[in-house]
């Protein structure tokens, strides 16, 4: 489903008219990391060629996927497939996928939804530590580590739109339906 009217503006790249199917791809393409709760990770290819398909995607290099790597604490790891990973490491994988094209925003859906707790709080910190350069959203119905890892807490249906300068926003679809704004 596309908008029927409307513009997005965008604090590093104008504005966008998501009506323009085009235009819309090319802003997600090189502005929006995305972290999935299933990885998506390519089961024959190797850490390393997982994530350097982000930065061929988003106009990356494979010095930034090594560096991504790094950043991850995967680098050791480069050579492994995915399923020689644990669920943890697969999900450092797919976040360093989405750093690797040095987007402006980071959406992440579930990203510890497979997760044990442990393994959960170690993503989450991650992601705060990246939401300390970008944007970052996170949908998620972990309502404890929303709380925990954002500034604020408040219904999900009263969430205002982002300004820039925000740095991130973790969201919880509970019961409570809350969502934190991280810094």
């Amino acid at each position: 489903m596309r908008p029927r009217r409307g513009k997005c503006f965008f604090a590093a790249g104008g504005q966008v008219d998501l009506r323009d199917a085009r235009a819309a791809d090319e802003y997600r393409a090189r502005h929006i990391g995305f972290v999935f709760q299933d990885y998506n990770l390519l089961e024959r290819d190797n850490v390393l060629a997982n994530v350097r398909l982000g930065a061929l995607l988003g106009g990356g290099t494979q010095e930034r996927a090594a560096k991504a790597l790094r950043r991850v604490g995967l680098e050791e790891y480069a050579s492994h497939l995915p399923s020689e990973l644990s669920g943890g490491q697969k999900q450092r994988v797919a976040v360093a996928r989405a750093l690797v094209k040095d987007a402006d925003v980071l959406l992440a859906d579930e990203p510890t939804g497979n997760l044990d707790s442990r393994t959960s709080e170690e993503i989450f910190a991650l992601l705060q530590e990246v939401a300390r350069e970008r944007l970052v959203i996170v949908v998620t119905h972990d309502e404890e580590s929303a709380k925990a890892y954002g500034e604020r807490s408040e219904p999900h249906s009263s969430m205002p739109s982002t300004r820039h300068g925000a740095k991130s926003i973790f969201s919880a679809e509970s019961k409570d339906d809350c969502y934190a704004k991280m810094s």
